[in-house]
């Protein structure tokens, strides 16, 4: 049975959703109610961050960006626990078949060898006992294809798991890759972060932070529709990952935000990369499939940040986010530094 108090504070938080939603003016559906729940209990930083970041920055919770809140951060920590729940077990299940077919095995082995061993001492015995060895001797081997067939059996069975465990690992997958744009999703990110800012610390290399936001998207939207802004997404993430190296990470942060990890970069690397990115985007026409109608180009801005050893992922992140919005507040349709932002503060 929960505990009073437990319910009580479940049903404060409630209220206190319920009254951020209304503030807001954002439906009340249930998918908007776990997102907001969420951000008010504080149990998903990442979430909380990236709710009062929008909300510093005035960018409307339109329905298309609850979505993605909710897909970002609700979802995958669902699949997450179901998932892993399903692995522990499968995972339990192979080890004690594996460690009863080595127990059988070896029960065998030793019995076959007592019993070979007694027969060669007593050959040449008394008849009725060397009848009764010889006897015992062919029950071994009965046991012995007995067992075999045992462990063939076992064998199909730990083969099955290995099968479904194989599945498994395609679901671990699945949760960690955004739906609409095949990328990598913010589970995947904030998981490959957090490795790289260990290494990051430990002096093995460097790290640096790209975040990418589309230009005006929410107005693309609005006048063209969310299909073709889809289309827009996906475009965007393509050109992600044909335009990283080789162990950098492009992901979908949330909504219209993208982020790439590259490690073993430094600044002006970083910078070339981005700088990649945002021309091939440039370049790009976007077109209207149902008509053909060239609606133009989109833009988009990029803040980069680079790890300093003992500052946290947040703060990385934070960094490079307001080198995003800096871009976006000279101009967008450009890339902007660390070392860019702190001259613009300075100036």
């Amino acid at each position: 049975m929960a505990d009073k108090g437990d319910i009580e504070q479940s049903g404060a938080y409630g209220v206190e959703a319920l009254t951020e939603m209304k503030k807001r003016d954002i439906a009340a559906i249930p998918e908007n109610y776990a997102v907001w729940y969420t951000y008010v209990t504080g149990s998903d930083s990442e979430l909380r961050r990236t709710v009062d970041t929008l909300t510093g920055n005035r960018q409307e919770f339109d329905p298309f960006r609850l979505k993605a809140l909710f897909d970002d951060h609700v979802l995958p920590k669902m699949a997450a626990d179901a998932i892993g729940a399903a692995g522990e077990e499968l995972t339990s299940i192979a080890d004690q078949l594996g460690d009863a077919i080595g127990s059988a095995n070896a029960n065998v082995q030793s019995y076959g060898e007592t019993l070979a061993t007694a027969s060669n001492e007593l050959e040449g015995g008394q008849s009725d006992v060397a009848n009764v060895v010889s006897g015992l001797i062919q029950s071994t081997k009965n046991m012995q294809e007995k067992n075999e067939e045992l462990q063939s059996q076992i064998e199909e069975a730990s083969s099955e798991i290995e099968t479904l465990r194989a599945k498994l690992e395609e679901a671990r997958r699945e949760s960690d890759t955004d739906g609409l744009t095949q990328i990598s999703n913010r589970k995947c990110f904030d998981r490959v972060m957090k490795d790289r800012v260990m290494e990051a610390m430990s002096g093995d290399s460097t790290l640096c932070l790209v975040m990418v936001d589309i230009d005006f998207f929410k107005k693309f939207n609005d006048n063209y529709g969310h299909q073709l802004g889809d289309q827009v997404l996906k475009l965007v993430a393509k050109t992600l990952t044909t335009s990283v190296r080789e162990g950098d990470l492009p992901a979908r942060y949330g909504g219209e935000e993208f982020s790439v990890v590259l490690p073993n970069a430094d600044l002006e690397v970083a910078r070339e990369i981005a700088e990649r990115i945002r021309k091939r985007v440039g370049a790009k026409k976007i077109v209207k499939r149902s008509t053909g109608e060239d609606l133009g180009n989109i833009t988009m801005s990029l803040g980069i940040a680079r790890y300093d050893i003992g500052e946290s992922m947040q703060d990385l992140i934070k960094r490079a986010d307001e080198a995003l919005y800096a871009a976006k507040r000279t101009g967008r349709n450009r890339v902007l530094t660390e070392v860019d932002l702190k001259a613009l503060q300075d100036a």
